[in-house]
């Protein structure tokens, strides 16, 4: 099957999508980012060391690290969990980071499928796998490992984009 341009494009940013089934489900934005994209928001930001328009809680440290990130989600009403394995009426996220370093966090579907929002990129929707670090050349796209999972109730369908 011949890829179309934007496919085409993500996959050499981004190899470990090669042969593999996802789809895009937004055009390009840098309006958010994949936080806001797993809090449910397309409206702003979220970073510890942000411009003036990114957003960060000021009782989370600004850090880089995998904890700093387990506490900004567990003020969010997060708790940590053992798997991604889908549960209903449950919401869960995964963080994905490299050399103790967060790197990116995608939120489940009720399908229990995933979705992301990659870096000032697309949207996509995609197996929790596809993100896994293989061979991307771009460290924009080296999202690292799976390090964790945490989980909180599903928000009403309208809640979230």
């Amino acid at each position: 099957m011949a890829l179309d341009h934007e496919h085409l494009r993500l996959e050499l940013r981004l190899p470990g999508l090669e042969d593999r089934v996802y789809e895009i489900t937004s055009e390009q934005s840098t309006r958010y980012n994949c936080i806001a994209w797993a809090l449910g928001e397309t409206h702003r930001n979220w970073d510890p060391f942000g411009f003036d328009d990114d957003y960060w809680p000021p009782e989370v440290p600004a850090a880089l690290d995998v904890g700093t990130f387990v506490s900004l989600f567990e003020h969010q009403d997060f708790e940590v969990c053992d798997s991604g394995g889908l549960d209903a009426g449950v919401e869960k996220i995964a963080l994905f980071a490299d050399d103790g370093l967060f790197t990116h966090v995608a939120r489940q579907l009720p399908s229990g499928r995933w979705t992301s929002k990659l870096g000032n990129d697309c949207d996509i929707e995609h197996d929790l796998e596809d993100l896994v670090r293989r061979r991307s050349p771009s460290a924009a796209y080296r999202y690292g490992e799976i390090v964790g999972f945490l989980r909180r109730p599903r928000r009403l369908s309208g809640d979230r984009p």
